[in-house]
């Protein structure tokens, strides 16, 4: 519904009011509220004038005519201002309800709780998982070690491994002990 469509309801409402005897005040007001519903929202201050609104004549000193005109008046200018106040503003359009407002917290809770539990579950294996291919990788790499100084270790105290006999000689020629002399 836009603006346009809202006031010529408004307007004929008004028509209608005119018209209207005490006899059909009823059914006017219940069309009117649900039209003020629509336009302005359950929770307008529009709407709760004209729901609260007493259609009923209360005999007193004034005749029932008057009475009758006093409420017509009175219901007249009421949609007066409901016009001149939808020309300032948009027409009410409710809120649009996601999935979370659509689901009872009593269900959702527990669908919450069990995500984040199978969550947490699913990060504790892939941690693990992954904590034990390190651990493998490093038993490898200790096992690698081992067998490279049990090599070293077999072989002989004499006989250098992979330094030739150049190097050796040389080293001998400068170690000497603390008084300078050779060994």
């Amino acid at each position: 519904m836009n603006k346009r469509i809202a006031v010529e309801m408004l307007n004929k409402q008004k028509i209608k009011l005119s018209q209207t005897n005490a006899d059909l005040f009823y059914t006017w007001k219940i069309q009117t509220t649900t039209y003020i519903k629509e336009i302005f929202g359950e929770h307008s201050n529009e709407y709760l004038f004209i729901n609260k609104f007493s259609q009923y004549i209360v005999y007193s000193d004034l005749s029932y005519d008057k009475q009758l005109d006093k409420k017509r008046e009175e219901l007249n200018q009421y949609l007066g201002n409901c016009i001149e106040t939808l020309s300032h503003i948009h027409i009410y359009k409710p809120p649009k309800r996601n999935f979370l407002n659509r689901v009872d917290n009593k269900i959702l809770v527990p669908i919450i709780i069990a995500l984040a539990g199978g969550l947490w579950t699913l990060g504790f294996r892939i941690g693990q998982n992954s904590s034990d291919i390190k651990n493998i990788e490093l038993k490898m790499e200790n096992n690698n070690l081992k067998d490279s100084i049990s090599i070293i270790l077999r072989q002989p105290f004499g006989i250098p491994n992979k330094v030739s006999d150049k190097d050796t000689n040389s080293d001998k020629k400068d170690s000497t002990d603390n008084n300078g002399n050779h060994d």
